[in-house]
């Protein structure tokens, strides 16, 4: 069966694009009409501003836009008939024998031969932003974030790449998503047993709440036991939220959580009561490590850190390549947030 044309990712895109277009012929509407009602008493500043915040919203949203589309192709380029699912590729220097036909490529990343199907275009990073993406994994592998296998950060390079520079730390982390697109054999699951990925548009049904809750009880286990119980999520007339009742077990408490949800907007209330749950359970069953997330525009990353960790110090080894304004937080210090409440 032929794909469909269009994703759900491609009209996100397409609404992007055009809410940027909007915005930024709104300010140079708003410019253009100050400059015919007169300049007196007004400095260059102030008669360029509205051009300028329109060239910076044309230039974020254009960026967001791009971004959404070049992944709602990669998503529909694997559903592609013929698409070939990953096998397992080993990396030189290992000792172990690598895929059949793989092999380094110019750039120092590996993928197949060139006689299977790769893209076309594959994006390359500069000099310092290799560094950059090297710099991220070494870090964050000294945290213990990556596990049970560090990954080799020329693997990540061209994934990206494809988010565009400057690097930043969660580009890096949504790399281990798409870095399979540019090298098959690239395994996901290699290197996040101890994170998580929770987006922040996706539908909050039942489904979605119990693999949230699955993926906390992923990260723990092995010191606490978290377990599902019953959830059910019911539309409120006349308002977009949604009632949300979830009970769950954390280390043989019950915790039995009711809010104001929505349909398709993350709500945090689940993973800040299962951390300060944690963390309140008495010595001899209180587990040894927190858990810390990091937030994209994308969504949330969460992960188990030893208790003793210094997240002022991982973020300063990080530096600039955090995004502006977000660092590592401790969840059970964090305020739940209900999306149907805000």
């Amino acid at each position: 069966m032929a794909p469909r044309p269009w994703s759900h990712g491609h009209v996100v895109a397409i609404v992007e694009a055009v809410c940027a277009v909007v915005a930024a012929g709104y300010l140079v509407v708003i410019g253009v009409s100050a400059e015919v009602e007169g300049t007196a008493g007004r400095s260059a500043f102030d008669r360029g501003l509205p051009f300028l915040a329109a060239l910076v919203v044309l230039a974020l949203l254009g960026r967001w836009a791009v971004r959404s589309w070049r992944t709602a192709e990669r998503e529909r380029a694997h559903h592609q008939p013929g698409h070939r699912e990953p096998g397992r590729v080993e990396l030189p220097g290992t000792g172990a024998a690598g895929q059949a036909g793989a092999e380094p490529s110019g750039d120092g990343s590996i993928h197949d031969s060139p006689r299977d199907e790769q893209p076309e275009v594959r994006p390359t990073l500069s000099g310092p932003g290799r560094d950059a993406v090297a710099k991220v994994v070494s870090v964050l592998a000294d945290a213990e974030i990556f596990r049970p296998q560090v990954p080799d950060p020329r693997l990540l390079e061209q994934a990206v790449a494809d988010h565009g520079e400057p690097v930043t730390v969660q580009a890096v982390l949504a790399a281990l998503h798409e870095a399979d697109y540019w090298n098959p054999g690239f395994r996901f699951d290699d290197h996040t047993a101890a994170l998580a990925f929770h987006d922040s548009h996706v539908e909050q049904d039942p489904g979605s709440l119990r693999h949230q809750i699955d993926d906390l009880a992923r990260l723990t286990a092995g010191e606490v036991a978290i377990v599902a119980g019953d959830i059910d999520v019911e539309w409120v007339d006349g308002v977009r939220a949604a009632r949300t009742r979830v009970t769950l077990t954390v280390g043989g408490e019950r915790l039995a959580l009711d809010y104001l949800g929505t349909a398709k907007q993350l709500s945090t209330v689940i993973p800040v009561a299962v951390a300060r749950t944690l963390r309140g359970l008495p010595d001899g069953k209180r587990p040894t490590r927190r858990l810390a997330w990091l937030w994209s525009d994308q969504g949330v990353w969460i992960t188990v850190l030893p208790a003793g960790v210094d997240l002022a110090r991982l973020d300063a080894d990080l530096g600039d390549l955090l995004e502006a304004g977000v660092g590592w937080e401790w969840v059970d210090e964090q305020q739940p947030m209900a999306a149907g409440e805000e």
